[in-house]
């Protein structure tokens, strides 16, 4: 075992899971199936002062574009991250305590909390939540991994609420991203490199990162917020963060094998489109604050020709 960190990264949280429990709440969740005059307001909490309000059908069928709100559940926490489960049944929240909460897609009750002692003795927020790619070769597994950050990478069996592993980096751990077919995953950070590690193994395979040599721009120098497997490819991948360049890799690579200028990513927007679909693989790129999206060849060895859509921007 790893000695205890002598400092402790990022916020604090409630240092017990019964003071967790009653500081947390389901303020109120709407579900669009449900009866048009039925008022829906669950609460779990002995915290005072709590905001009640009434969800009716017809008053949030909000659209904009093409999206239409189906439902929401309304917590009295800070959430940083989401990601459905596998069977698309709940969808997992991390917080800013360092907890990960389950909540069901039908009712919108929380049925899992996912927080061990670790997560309550060096409390950091959840800065990811992924699974593994469902496939034929990966069947459905009720796993889902999370990375906070004060470094912990933790595997959790959340049918059971129990931890299965984890894997401790030096450094704050700003998201992950998994191999769309192996067992492999990415995880990147505050230090400008990539690590890539073995699922099964549990343990590091190599990472990313710049060779510092002088005019030359061969990996990140700052923050990495985002990073996405070309689907088309098994050795593949691009990442992106403070430093307003998406890197392109390939793992028979030492270092960056391009590199596209003049994106500044703030959070995980960047991906790959669907294999098939088009002929030449396309990146689709977010500026969250700015409301923009952008598309542009993966083939492209600069950004000259960039598509950009602007979206009408909201208060």
């Amino acid at each position: 075992m790893e000695p205890r960190r002598k400092s402790v990264a990022g916020p604090m949280a409630p240092s017990s899971m019964k003071t967790a429990r009653k500081s947390f709440a389901v303020i109120n969740t709407f579900i669009k199936n449900a009866a048009p005059d039925k008022q829906i307001i669950t609460v779990h909490t002995s915290t005072p002062l709590v905001e009640r309000r009434s969800f009716h059908v017809e008053q949030n069928q909000i659209n904009q574009g093409e999206v239409n709100v189906l439902s929401i559940i309304d917590t009295n926490k800070e959430i940083m991250c989401c990601k459905y489960t596998e069977d698309l049944n709940d969808i997992a929240a991390g917080f800013t305590d360092g907890s990960i909460r389950l909540f069901s897609c039908s009712t919108g009750s929380c049925t899992h909390t996912l927080v061990d002692d670790e997560c309550r003795a060096y409390p950091g927020p959840v800065t990811a939540i992924k699974h593994r790619p469902v496939s034929k070769a990966h069947p459905i597994t009720n796993m889902l991994l999370s990375c906070y950050v004060n470094g912990c990478i933790k595997c959790w069996k959340y049918k059971y609420d129990q931890c299965l592993y984890t894997i401790r980096e030096k450094r704050q751990t700003l998201g992950l991203s998994y191999h769309p077919r192996f067992s492999k995953f990415i995880t990147y950070g505050d230090d400008a490199k990539l690590n890539m590690y073995d699922e099964e193994a549990q343990t590091q395979e190599r990472a990313f990162y710049s060779s510092q040599k002088k005019n030359l721009m061969d990996g990140h120098t700052s923050r990495i917020f985002a990073c996405a497997f070309n689907p088309k490819s098994h050795h593949e991948l691009i990442s992106g963060g403070w430093d307003n360049a998406v890197m392109c890799w390939d793992d028979r690579q030492p270092y960056a094998t391009r590199y596209f200028f003049g994106v500044h990513i703030c959070g995980e927007a960047l991906d790959f489109d669907k294999p098939g679909k088009t002929v030449s693989t396309y990146i689709i790129i977010f500026w969250i604050n700015r409301c923009v999206s952008s598309a542009f060849p993966y083939s492209l060895q600069s950004l000259s020709g960039l598509i950009t859509i602007m979206a009408r921007e909201r208060i």
